[in-house]
């Protein structure tokens, strides 16, 4: 219990969530195809609650929770794909030098980040059901995307308005970097429409 007026059921404390933040966490390409069974979870207790016990304050709770489940799952993959991108921009404007001698000398062995390709089949998931609502994931992630992809470019203006003229050289290459990325996303959502 506690000591509010509201009682909340801790996201932490959520099988459905725990399940799908450790996918998330794991990157695993198996099990990604089951992240979204996990909301089915919801779907079920929702008709338990309302058809089975009668409650109706049962479901508000479900339906609550699963709207929070929701909306960091969201958050999360969008944050997770921009990062994935972004890193993948980086290393494209890595020196080939640099690169050959960091993987000889280091213990640095990718050259590019490797794909993700959990996210194309996730943003293929147009309708997506949700305790009887329809879902589309795909733009609600291009959605976040896009802001991520805003927020970026206003903190690359602002570091290059406060820099002096030897961080032009940084300021610019950040803003590369978050034009490759938004063009790495850019094909994505172009190819999964």
């Amino acid at each position: 219990m506690t000591n509010g007026a509201c009682i909340q059921f801790p996201i932490e404390m959520s099988l459905p969530w725990i399940f799908t933040d450790h996918i998330l966490e794991s990157e695993h390409p198996g099990y990604t195809e089951y992240l979204l069974y996990m909301l089915d979870l919801y779907n079920d207790a929702a008709d338990c609650a309302l058809n089975r016990f009668r409650r109706r304050f049962l479901y508000e709770e479900i339906e609550a929770e699963a709207n929070l489940v929701f909306d960091q799952l969201v958050y999360k993959l969008s944050d997770k794909i921009f990062r994935h991108y972004k890193r993948y921009a980086s290393s494209i404007l890595l020196d080939k030098r640099f690169r050959a001698e960091a993987q000889r000398t280091a213990s640095w062995r990718e050259p590019y980040p490797p794909p993700n390709r959990y996210t194309a089949a996730l943003l293929r998931q147009r309708n997506i059901q949700l305790l009887g609502r329809s879902v589309d994931i795909n733009r609600l992630i291009c959605q976040r995307m896009t802001k991520a992809i805003y927020k970026s470019i206003e903190v690359a203006i602002s570091r290059f308005h406060s820099s002096d003229i030897t961080g032009i050289i940084v300021s610019l290459t950040f803003i590369i970097i978050i034009v490759i990325a938004f063009c790495n996303t850019v094909l994505l959502h172009l190819i999964m429409n």
